[in-house]
């Protein structure tokens, strides 16, 4: 009925409205970062690059030459921290590398997001329940890829994730 189509197309204008929405807040990032971001960025991804590939250009870049540690140098005062990451210390743990890479892909205009959580675990046989540890804590990227949505994307390289887990985004496909 004319009701029935007029109520699908309201239904489907407010979901296209809310998908742009999101699409917008997975593409921002703090202005002040804005020059080094895309600097970056202009470095590793040509424009012609479908975003599939441009998240495997910001995975490999922050495999090469940056390393995972809990140990965090000293960030100097009013240095923004994932600028001194990226720029100078090329050292950090799960949270740094997730971070950097989400802010790396929005500029990029690739759709992401931080995910923190768990992974990993261990099966305790005796009392039938998976203990997990603040050790298993860890921070990844989610990145919104057309054509198959949100593809999980973990930059930390394997020296920071415990056994089991995958390297990265190619190993994920």
């Amino acid at each position: 009925s004319e009701a029935d189509y007029a109520h699908r197309f309201r239904t489907q204008a407010s979901l296209d409205a809310y998908q742009e929405s999101l699409r917008k807040r997975l593409l921002q990032h703090p202005r002040a970062l804005q020059p080094k971001l895309s600097a970056i960025v202009r470095g590793l991804a040509r424009p012609d690059l479908q975003p599939a590939q441009i998240v495997t250009a910001i995975e490999q870049y922050l495999r090469r030459g940056f390393s995972y540690t809990t140990e965090i140098p000293a960030v100097p005062a009013g240095v923004d921290p994932i600028v001194h990451f990226l720029e100078v210390s090329r050292r950090g743990h799960c949270e740094y590398f997730a971070t950097a890479g989400t802010l790396l892909l929005r500029a990029a205009g690739v759709p992401a997001l931080e995910v923190t959580g768990f992974h990993g675990g261990a099966w305790n046989p005796m009392g039938g329940f998976l203990a997990v540890r603040q050790s298993d804590a860890h921070a990844w990227t989610e990145a919104w890829l057309p054509g198959q949505g949100f593809v999980t994307v973990d930059f930390t390289p394997s020296a920071g994730r415990g056994a089991g887990r995958g390297d990265g985004f190619v190993s994920g496909l």
